[in-house]
């Protein structure tokens, strides 16, 4: 959960006591909740035609099942009809708390500056214990198995491979990025010029790894022409044993990765926003404190 300001600074400490009246102080208007709970009823209705969507949901019952990761975090009908007006304070009472808050500031500012203006907008914050949050680990997938939600006269299929990948927190963070590169995390990666450049199945192919604090998923696919769908699974399958076995990435595809990886690195911290959530992702994963400071390096060693 994120509560954000952005705010000049000539205003700051204005601006901190309304931040800390939203965090610590919410009213919770039973008109908003009614309203909120409709909007994401049709949203909910919009993203039921989104065949992305359908897969995307379709992946994370077959993967996690009752597993935390296994629920849309955008929710069900049931469960939006179900949310009741103490249901919500008692969230925020059990999740904002001082002990379970991590403070990322990113500006024209000093610690020393700061810390008076942070004591006078939080220092009434009430102290609660942390929540315990104790996920467990999901388990890994032992056997191939065909998930299929049938959509008659569907013009395209959406192809999904996945299985169990890794946690944020994994000391190969870099390496494994490297080898996503490589094989579908670009436009030149071995999924796409075989799905889109050689066979002309899709338009894009791809591959993603979805670390959070327990391993999340790794997934691979595309949509595709429903007539080539058996033919596109057999590809995937063929891109990631390959991969994984006979055809490891050859060393100009990782000096490429790397390159492309490193070049665009920068690119995550223009603006302010940008350093301000890399900062909070170190806090959130309990990552090493150099983590953005040296992943180039540790991409640049990969092989």
């Amino acid at each position: 959960a994120t509560v954000s300001l952005s705010s000049l600074t000539a205003v700051l400490p204005d601006a901190l006591a309304l931040f800390a009246d939203v965090l610590t102080r919410p009213d919770f208007p039973p008109a908003e909740l009614e309203r909120q709970r409709a909007r994401r009823l049709v949203r909910l209705r919009q993203l039921s035609d989104q065949p992305q969507h359908v897969a995307q949901l379709a992946v994370q019952r077959a993967l996690f099942g009752g597993h935390p990761y296994g629920h849309p975090s955008i929710g069900t009908p049931d469960g939006l009809g179900a949310i009741t007006l103490d249901d919500v304070r008692e969230l925020w009472r059990a999740l904002f708390v001082p002990a379970n808050t991590r403070l990322v500031v990113v500006g024209d500012t000093t610690p020393e500056a700061l810390r008076p203006l942070l004591e006078r907008a939080l220092g009434g914050w009430r102290w609660r214990p942390a929540p315990s949050i104790d996920l467990p680990l999901p388990a890994q997938v032992t056997e191939r198995t065909v998930y299929l939600v049938d959509r008659p006269g569907a013009a395209q299929s959406i192809v999904t491979l996945a299985q169990i990948g890794v946690a944020r927190a994994t000391p190969d963070w870099a390496l494994i990025q490297v080898l996503n590169n490589g094989l579908g995390g670009a436009f030149v990666s071995r999924l796409n010029l075989n799905l889109r450049e050689d066979k002309g199945y899709t338009y894009g192919a791809r591959s993603l790894f979805q670390a959070g604090r327990v391993p999340g998923a790794f997934t691979a696919g595309a949509p595709v022409a429903t007539a080539v769908t058996g033919a596109a699974v057999t590809e995937i399958l063929k891109e990631l044993e390959g991969v994984a076995g006979a055809r490891p990435l050859a060393e100009a595809e990782v000096a490429y990765a790397r390159g492309t990886i490193a070049n665009g690195y920068p690119r995550r911290f223009e603006s302010q926003r940008g350093i301000a959530q890399a900062l909070a992702e170190v806090a959130l994963y309990g990552l090493p404190d150099d983590t953005l400071e040296s992943f180039v390096d540790q991409v640049s060693a990969a092989d």
